[in-house]
This record gives structure tokens, C-alpha cells and sequence, in this order.
């Protein structure tokens, strides 16, 4: 048996014979799958919720045309009709099939009388094909309704009209003068470049069936708006005859997120600030980009920084409490600002300015933080460096202008001022405009080192250097002893304020030590690229606690060295791309200058490192 969507089949029965439809009634209430319906005039045909009808030859000729009627407006789905004969040798029943309604209408014919098995059977036969095409209908109506709403504009164009368009292509490229898009050329709808590109499409899948994958048009709509969109399309039968079925994705704003995505990728690749981007999302929140900057200011590289967590820049002269507000900041979720000390991946400082930002989904969740990292060193030096001198020169001018003041005063007090006293006062005044001269002197000839704009520096003799530099300083002061032992010769790259800063520093000592100072160079480190030097008072004037101040690259009002020289030598050093170090550790603190080699030095490597072993 057959139903019809998960119901019972209805059966019309137009049976003029009252016996016939007694027993068509009484075995079709036997069958489940079944049910009869009757009518008692033809045009209750009209209204009648039926899926076949069985009707004799009588009621044939009063209904048929309902019954065509019927049938045509179910199309194109199948509504059956069975007629039943009888051969009473008259051929009368059988005239009924001649005419041109009948063969529109019976689809099968049944001799009665019947056995229920051979009548089941036409009927099941006749309400499969029912059922069948309800379901290729439902499949339809399905199939238009998915087309209708896609997502991408679909167009049926033939003849260079189109002659249907869905809702996605109506929104896409009907005008305002023009809503809907059936019957409109195809030259209507863009601009005669865009047009020509569409007609090529159709015309290849017209010749080839079909494209191999979707084509990029770019496309100016008839109200001006420029469109870029990917056309793809197949021949299809529609309405009984071939068509070009297009499928239109309007891909405009895709491709300007994807220029815009290249745009700021290639903006962060180039960017001379360092830039990275951590998951939020993830433990630890491991980086998951840095770019080609970020790798240069750390010395890592890409596989050594996906992955991790940026904490790995800190160390030793790592200020704690600015590492505990960026942790705060990002478990809160919040920007930051801030400067710390980081370090590169062969261990040398830099400072860095770090900026924080979160970045939130469209529900508002942080899923990633956007780090921007700027070197700031070079700054950082200079306003220490400019700190200290400030610090430094105010001290000594206030210093010699007291001096001056007083020596005045003493003159102004006396009513009647003895030569020698005059003489004496003016000597003093004549002493402290001096060392003002020297101070401006001093503050001019370390200008470049201090303010951070110094030249490059060049390849000089670092013996030669050094004892030029202090070459008759002990007429001035006599218990002064220098003793550069270091090779005949030591070529490193060096800028020219590297011997003032050294004779500052041998002068400091002389004039807070009493004159008592024994300095001592010597060779402790040569590689084939570097060149390491110690410096040390052996009469004990270098001061630890001041070389500790100076190293570390911090003082204050309160710790602070006796004067600027110690500075002047680290930072003269520094700009030859050399590093200052300091030993506090043993009996005797000493000062380590480590300095490039220059070219053309390997040919004293041996004698270098003879005297590094001494």
C-alpha cells in the first residue's frame, strides 16, 4: 500500500453504480493506507481534497473538465485518474477513452469486475507516481526557495537577457529605476568594460558547458557604485530550455580587508619600532607575531620568540616594580606605558619604551595584546648624561663663585686693604675664574659625548693615546705615576675624547688623593675582535662605591661620584662601541675598557695575548 506523506492516500470515488461503491467503500475502509472520498455533484470536484480519483465512464463525461481543471492546476505534480469499464461487449464504456479530454486526463483503465489485488495494484502503481512527484516538487520548491536566498547572486540569463535573478543578485545590481532584474539585458546592468567581461563569461560557458572556477570582474553599477565581484556559471535547462545559470560573489569588501590586512602587514614587517602580538586566549600569553624589528632590537629570532612569553627580555637590572605593574596591567586587561631595562640576546642592556594595548573581539573579550617596543637608550644616556653634567658643573660653579664671592667680600670688609691681602684676594679670584674657564673648557670638549651626536669613531693607537694623553702631567703633579704597559702597539676603534676622559680621570685622582696616584693599563682579554684593558690606582685612590654608581648608570643627589670624569670615561668608551665595566670584588677596585679591534691588527694578536698572559 501506498500513502502520501506520512498519511492516508484520499480516494474520489465517482461510481454511479450504488452496489460498485457500496464495495469500493467497504475495501478501501479495510485498507489503512486508504481513505474514500465521496461527492454527490460534479462540482463538489472542485473543492475536494483527493490524491486519485476512480471514476466509471458516466461520471467521466459530467466531470471531466473539473477533473482536467483539477489536474492542470496541480501540475506539475501528478494527480491520477483511474477509469473504470465494463465489457458488456457494447464498446460504450470503452468510446469514453476516445475523446481529446481523456487522454489529458486518464492515466490508467481498469475492467471491472475486478480482484482487489489487481485493483490495489493499479492504484498503488498510480499513487507512487503521485507521491514521487510531490516529493520531485517538494524538492523544487525547496531547490527555488535555497536560490532565492543564497548568499551569492544567482542570475539565469539567455539571449543576453536576464530571465531570473534571486533576491542577493535583485539587492546587488537592480537600479532604482529598474528593481527587478527579468528581462534586463545584461548591458544594462554595469558599466561597458565591467559588461564586456560578463558576456565573455557567457558566451565561454555557453560554448564550454561550464567554467573551471570562479573569474574576478570588477564592475561600475549603474548608480556609479564600484563592485568587485567573482562570477562562476554552468548551462542548465529552465522552463524546457538552456540557460546560463551565474553564481556572483560580491567579494568588494573581502578584497579591501585583505588590501588593508596586506597594507598593515607590510606597515608592521617595515616598521622601525619593534611589534608583537601575544595570545590572550592562551596560558601565558605566547607571542604569536614579532615583527622583523622586534627581532633586530633583541638580537632573537623568529623561532626563538614564538611561542614564549616576552618576560624573557628581563634580567638582573630589571626594575621589579615596573615588571609588577605590567603583570597587573594585563591580568586587569588594560594599556600601559611604561620604560624598562630588557636585554638582548648576548646579554647587553637596552631600555625600552613598552606600550601594551589590548585588543577585543567584537563581544568585547581581549583575545590578543598588541606590545610596541622602541630602544630608547640613546635617550635614556642622554638625560643621564646631561643629569650628571648639570649635577657636576652647577656644584663647581657654585663652588668657584662662592669663592669669587668670598674673596670680594674680604676685600669690600676692609676699610684700608693691605697690598699683601689685596694681592692674595686676587689671586684667589684669578684661581677660581680659571677653573671656571676650564669647567666651560671641559663642558665644550665633551659636548658630543654628553648630548649623544658624537662622530664615528676611528682607528687610533690605544698606548699612544693614553700616554699622550697624560705626557707631562707630572710637572703638575709630581707624585702622579702612569704605567701604560701595554704593547708597542694596540689598534683598536676608538673615539677621540677617550684620552681627555682618561687624563680627567688620572686628575681627579691627583687632586682628591693628594697627588699620591699609581696608575696602572694593562692587557687582561684579546680576542680576534676585541681588545680588554684594566684600569687601577695601586695607591688606592679608585673609590668602589663610585665605580659602582657609574656602572650601574644611576646616582642621586645623595650617591653620586666626586666629580663627572669617572662618567666622561664610561660614556667615551660606550660611543667607540666599546663597553665600561668595573671589578669591586678584590682588594683593589679596577675599571675594565673593553674596545674594538681595529683592521689591521691581527699581525699583533700574539704579542696581545702575550701580554694579556703576563
Amino acid at each position: 500500500m501506498v500513502g502520501i506523506h506520512s498519511r492516508a492516500a484520499r480516494i474520489l470515488l465517482l461510481v454511479t453504480g450504488e452496489r460498485d461503491r457500496e464495495l469500493l467503500e467497504g475495501w478501501l475502509a479495510d485498507e489503512p493506507d486508504y481513505e474514500a472520498v465521496s461527492v454527490d455533484s460534479p462540482t463538489a470536484v472542485d473543492a475536494a481534497d483527493y490524491d486519485l480519483c476512480l471514476v466509471d465512464p458516466r461520471w467521466f463525461d459530467r466531470a471531466a473538465d473539473r477533473l482536467r481543471d483539477r489536474r492542470e492546476a496541480a501540475a506539475p505534480c501528478l494527480l491520477p485518474t483511474l477509469l473504470a469499464v465494463r465489457d458488456d461487449g457494447s464498446g460504450r464504456d470503452r468510446a469514453a477513452l476516445e475523446s481529446e479530454t481523456a487522454r489529458e486526463v486518464i492515466d490508467d483503465v481498469v475492467e471491472i469486475p475486478v480482484g482487489k489485488a489487481t485493483l490495489g495494484q493499479r492504484i498503488g502503481n498510480l499513487l507512487r507516481g503521485r507521491h514521487s512527484s510531490l516529493e520531485l516538487a517538494d524538492r523544487r520548491e525547496q531547490y527555488r526557495e535555497l536560490v532565492r536566498l543564497a548568499p551569492e547572486a544567482i542570475l539565469l540569463v539567455r539571449g543576453g537577457r536576464v530571465v531570473y535573478g534571486n533576491d542577493t543578485a535583485t539587492e546587488l545590481l537592480a537600479s532604482g529605476d529598474s528593481p527587478d532584474l527579468s528581462g534586463q539585458a545584461i548591458a544594462e546592468l554595469a558599466d561597458e568594460e565591467g559588461v564586456a567581461r560578463l558576456e565573455g563569461i557567457v558566451d565561454r560557458i555557453e560554448r564550454d558547458g561550464g567554467l573551471a572556477g570562479f573569474v574576478s570582474v570588477e564592475l561600475v553599477l549603474a548608480d556609479g557604485t564600484e563592485r568587485i565581484v567573482e562570477v562562476a556559471g554552468v548551462t542548465v535547462t529552465y522552463e524546457g530550455e538552456p540557460t546560463t545559470q551565474l553564481v556572483v560573489r560580491d567579494v568588494t569588501d573581502e578584497r579591501r580587508r585583505s588590501e588593508r590586512l596586506l597594507l598593515y602587514a607590510r606597515t608592521l614587517e617595515s616598521a622601525s619600532q619593534g611589534v608583537t602580538i601575544a595570545d590572550a586566549r592562551r596560558d601565558d600569553e605566547p607571542i604569536v607575531y614579532a615583527n622583523p624589528a622586534f627581532e633586530r632590537i633583541t638580537g632573537y629570532d623568529a623561532a626563538e620568540i614564538l611561542g614564549r612569553n616576552c618576560r624573557f627580555l628581563q634580567g638582573e637590572g630589571t626594575d621589579p616594580e615596573t615588571v609588577d605593574e605590567i603583570r597587573a596591567a594585563i591580568a586587569e586587561r588594560r594599556s600601559i606605558s611604561t620604560e624598562l631595562r630588557n636585554y638582548r640576546k648576548d646579554g647587553t642592556p637596552f631600555w625600552n619604551r613598552l606600550d601594551i594595548v589590548p585588543v577585543r573581539n567584537g563581544d568585547g573579550e581581549v583575545t590578543h595584546f598588541l606590545g610596541l617596543q622602541q630602544d630608547v637608550t640613546r635617550r635614556r644616556e642622554r638625560e643621564q648624561r646631561v643629569a650628571v653634567l648639570d649635577r657636576v658643573l652647577r656644584h663647581n660653579l657654585r663652588n668657584q663663585l662662592n669663592v669669587v664671592r668670598g674673596e670680594a667680600d674680604r676685600i669690600l670688609a676692609e676699610e684700608e686693604v693691605d697690598p699683601d691681602e689685596a694681592r692674595a684676594a686676587a689671586e684667589g679670584i684669578v684661581r677660581a675664574t680659571d677653573e671656571l674657564l676650564d669647567i666651560g673648557d671641559q663642558a665644550r670638549r665633551f659636548r658630543e659625548v654628553v648630548t649623544g651626536e658624537p662622530r664615528q669613531p676611528g682607528v687610533v693607537d690605544l698606548r699612544r693615546t693614553l700616554e699622550e694623553a697624560v705626557a707631562g702631567l707630572g710637572s703638575e703633579y709630581p707624585g702622579v705615576t702612569t704605567d701604560i704597559g701595554l704593547p708597542e702597539s694596540v689598534p683598536v676603534y676608538a673615539h677621540e675624547a677617550i684620552g681627555v676622559a682618561f687624563l680627567g680621570v688620572v686628575e681627579m685622582l691627583a687632586e682628591t688623593g693628594g697627588g699620591a696616584v699609581d696608575i696602572a693599563v694593562r692587557t687582561v682579554d684579546v680576542s680576534p675582535k676585541t681588545v680588554t684593558v684594566e684600569v687601577i690606582d695601586r695607591a688606592g685612590g679608585l673609590c668602589a662605591r663610585d665605580l659602582r654608581v657609574v656602572e650601574g648608570g644611576t646616582e642621586t643627589q645623595v650617591i653620586h661620584p666626586q666629580g663627572v670624569e669617572l662618567w666622561l670615561l664610561r660614556w667615551s668608551v660606550e660611543h667607540s662601541g666599546g663597553e665600561f665595566d668595573v671589578d669591586t670584588g678584590g682588594t683593589t677596585p679596577r675599571i675594565l675598557l673593553r674596545l674594538r679591534r681595529a683592521e689591521g691588527g691581527d699581525e699583533r694578536v700574539e704579542s696581545l695575548e702575550a701580554n694579556a698572559d703576563d
